[in-house]
């Protein structure tokens, strides 16, 4: 599972690092600019990410704008639904309208944070990504 993590909090984003490096390569950003540049060159090198672990509230852009480029860039490539990408958004932003409106952007799964391991893994088996 090739996983991308955009997080601007660096505590966070090393432990997202540590839960998902067990199940194949980790790469990072802590910006909006960052994930969009990352999902640019996954898909020039053909190479699309399985899982997207994204922030809500990023340095450079709101993660539901990144969401919705994400998901306009697999449009855009014809990607069948097996290889678009898992996209876990999280945040620790208590408003339920984000819930909402990451969800009709088409997120698979809403976290809270802290993220806790058991919550993370369970949802990674039940979109089949891990075993």
């Amino acid at each position: 599972m090739h996983s991308l993590v955009v997080e601007d909090d660096v505590v966070q984003r090393a432990l997202l690092r540590r839960f998902l490096k067990p199940y194949g390569p980790v790469d990072e950003t802590a910006d909006a600019r960052g994930a969009l540049l990352a999902a640019r060159q996954a898909a020039d090198a053909d190479r699309w990410y399985d899982l997207v672990m994204l922030d809500i509230h990023l340095p450079q852009g709101d993660g539901r704008d990144v969401l919705a480029a994400w998901r306009r860039r697999e449009r855009d490539l014809e990607l069948p639904p097996e290889r678009c990408s898992r996209i876990i958004i999280c945040t620790a932003d208590p408003a339920e309208e984000l819930v909402n409106s990451t969800f009709h952007a088409r997120c698979d799964v809403f976290l809270r944070k802290p993220v806790l391991r058991f919550d993370l893994i369970r949802h990674l088996r039940q979109m089949g990504l891990i075993a």
